[in-house]
């Protein structure tokens, strides 16, 4: 996205700004597809609301709000894998 670097950086001048994310993706993937794009830079992960911290997408905004709070504390890095099994109903 034109200028999303620009804006991002922008902020991060502005005292009392966090700048952060909410998304259904998982901490790990939104890490990394905003690096991907050169866009974390600026970025405070620890304060976002992401899709492991709940179902309701709507609790997610409810999530990175008290995060400015109490910010969360880097996920440590781990293997992760999903089977068919998971994914079967029972």
């Amino acid at each position: 996205m034109p200028g999303a670097a620009a804006a991002l950086a922008a902020l991060a001048d502005m005292d009392g700004v966090v700048q952060s994310v909410v998304t259904g993706n998982i901490r790990a993937v939104a890490e990394s597809k905003l690096q991907t794009f050169g866009l974390d830079t600026h970025i405070q992960f620890a304060y976002g609301g992401y899709g492991e911290d709940h179902d309701d997408r709507a609790e997610l905004v409810h999530t990175a709000i008290a995060g400015t709070r109490t910010p969360r504390t880097p996920p440590s890095p781990r293997p992760t894998s999903c089977s068919s099994e998971t994914l079967r109903p029972t």
